[in-house]
C-alpha cells in the first residue's frame, strides 16, 4: 500500500473514532467491543438490564458504556427471554461474557424483567441494584453518581429520571 494511501486510511480511522456526537460514541464502543479485554466489572453496584428482538444486536454498545465508567459494576446481568439467543449469543455478547457479563434466561415479566429475575435468584443483597435501559449510551459518571447518592440515601430508591405515576 503506498504511503499516501496509508495516511488516508489512518485519517479515516481517526475520523471514525473521534467525535462527540452519539454516532461517534457508538462507533467507539463498537470498536472497543472488538478489541478490548478490559474487565467490565469492579466493586460498584450490581447492574441489571434486559433486551429483546433486534435490540440484542446493539445492546453491547450500552454494556460497553457501563463497563467503561469511572465506577465499574460488581456484576452485570443481561436477562433474555429467548432460549436460542442465550444458547448462541451474538459475537458481541460472547466477547462481553469473557469480560464479565452474565447472560441469563428469564421469563418475560414485561418492564419488571430488568430487576425481578435478579431478586428471585438472590436471598440477600450486599450491594445496591441498578437497572439500565438497553437503548442508552451512559456517561462515564452515570454509575458513580448513583453509587454516591446511595451512600447518602441508603434506604431510598434513586434515579436520574422519573415520572410521577
Amino acid at each position: 500500500m503506498p504511503f499516501t494511501r496509508l495516511l488516508t486510511v489512518i485519517d479515516a480511522v481517526r475520523g471514525f473514532i473521534r467525535g462527540d456526537d452519539e454516532n461517534a460514541r457508538s462507533r467507539r464502543m463498537a470498536l472497543l467491543n472488538r478489541v478490548s479485554r478490559a474487565p467490565l466489572t469492579g466493586d460498584g453496584p450490581v447492574v441489571s438490564l434486559t433486551t429483546h428482538g433486534d435490540r440484542v444486536r446493539r445492546v453491547h454498545l450500552t454494556i460497553e458504556t457501563i463497563g467503561r465508567g469511572t465506577v465499574k459494576p460488581s456484576e452485570i446481568f443481561l436477562w433474555l427471554d429467548e432460549p436460542e439467543v442465550v444458547a448462541r449469543p451474538p459475537r458481541t455478547i460472547k466477547r462481553l461474557q469473557r469480560r464479565g457479563l452474565s447472560l441469563r434466561l428469564s421469563k418475560n415479566f414485561g418492564p419488571h424483567t430488568k430487576y425481578y429475575p435478579y431478586l428471585l435468584a438472590h436471598d440477600s443483597f450486599d450491594r445496591p441494584l441498578v437497572t439500565a435501559d438497553d437503548d442508552m449510551l451512559y456517561p462515564f459518571t452515570w454509575l458513580a453518581g448513583l453509587a454516591d447518592a446511595s451512600k447518602v440515601h441508603p434506604d431510598e430508591v434513586l434515579c436520574y429520571r422519573a415520572r410521577r405515576v
